[in-house]
C-alpha cells in the first residue's frame, strides 16, 4: 500500500509477471491468478505452459492476456486464435536474465516483439517486420502516446537506448551511458523515461537507474548508482519509482 506505506503481504514462492488493468488481479509465472483484495489464488489461466516473463503481455483493456504464442480471454480463461508468431523476446550474454520483453499499444492493437523485431496487428492477426533489431535486447518499449518505438540493448561493456519513429521504423536518436548488462524501460508521462541496469556482476558498483527527456537526453540525464538495477516498475501515473538492486 503506497499512500499508506505498509506491506499487506507476502506471495510466497510467487514470481509476478503481470498485474490487470484494474489492479485487482496478479498474475505469475506458474499461470495462478491472485486477487489483490485478499491475496488468495482465484483460478490457474489456461495457457498450455508456464509464463515466461520476457514473453507476456496484459492487453490495456483487460479484455486479453498474451503468453509467447498464446491469446486467453480473460473473461472466460479459455485460449483464442494464436498468435502468428511467438512475443518471446530479448536476449543477452552468457544466458544472463532477461528482464524485459515485448510491449503492446494502448489501444492493445499493435504488439512489438522478438529481436528481429517484428509488428504484430492483433485485430488481423497478422504481423510484419520492422527491420529493426537488438544485438544483447534487454527491453522494447513504446511511449505512451504510440508515436516512439525505445528498444534497449548492450554489449562490450555498453548500454544504451535507439529511439525510432513508431509507424515508419526511422531512426531518430541513440541515448547512451546505461553501463553493462541492460535492463527493463518505463516511462513517466509521455517524455520522460526512466532505465536500469544491472552492471557486471563482478562490480559492486556497476548499475545505474538513468532518467532522462526523450526531446533532450543529454541535457536532461541523470543516474543513480544501484548496482544490480535491472528489473523496475512505474505507477500508473508515473510519480513511483520501484526498482530492484
Amino acid at each position: 500500500d503506497i499512500d499508506g506505506d505498509a506491506v499487506l503481504g507476502i506471495l510466497a514462492d510467487e514470481h509476478v509477471v503481470g498485474i490487470s488493468p484494474a489492479g485487482d488481479e496478479i498474475y505469475t509465472s506458474g499461470r495462478s491468478v491472485i486477487e489483490t483484495a485478499y491475496h488468495q489464488q482465484t483460478s490457474v489461466l489456461a495457457f498450455t505452459a508456464n509464463i515466461p516473463a520476457h514473453g507476456f503481455l496484459v492487453s490495456p483493456d483487460g479484455v486479453y492476456l498474451y503468453s509467447q504464442d498464446e491469446r486467453l480471454v480473460v473473461a472466460t480463461n479459455t485460449l483464442g486464435d494464436y498468435l502468428p508468431i511467438s512475443i518471446v523476446t530479448g536476449s543477452s550474454y552468457d544466458s544472463a536474465p532477461i528482464p524485459g520483453g515485448p510491449a503492446i499499444s494502448t489501444d492493445g492493437s499493435t504488439i512489438y516483439c522478438q529481436d528481429s523485431i517484428q509488428v504484430i496487428d492483433t485485430l488481423s492477426n497478422t504481423y510484419t517486420s520492422s527491420g529493426l533489431s537488438g544485438y544483447f535486447l534487454s527491453d522494447i518499449a513504446l511511449s505512451p502516446d504510440g508515436t516512439r518505438l525505445l528498444v534497449f540493448e548492450y554489449s562490450h561493456a555498453n548500454g544504451w537506448v535507439d529511439i525510432y519513429n513508431a509507424e515508419t521504423f526511422e531512426f531518430l536518436a541513440t541515448v547512451g551511458g546505461f553501463g553493462d548488462f541492460t535492463g527493463e524501460l518505463g516511462f513517466l508521462g509521455n517524455d520522460w523515461v526512466v532505465a536500469g541496469s544491472a552492471g557486471n556482476p563482478s562490480s559492486s558498483t556497476d548499475g545505474h537507474l538513468v532518467t532522462f527527456n526523450l526531446l533532450d537526453a543529454t541535457a536532461t540525464m541523470w543516474k543513480t548508482t544501484l548496482p544490480l538495477a535491472d528489473n523496475l516498475a512505474v505507477s500508473a501515473r508515473g510519480e513511483v519509482v520501484v526498482a530492484s538492486g
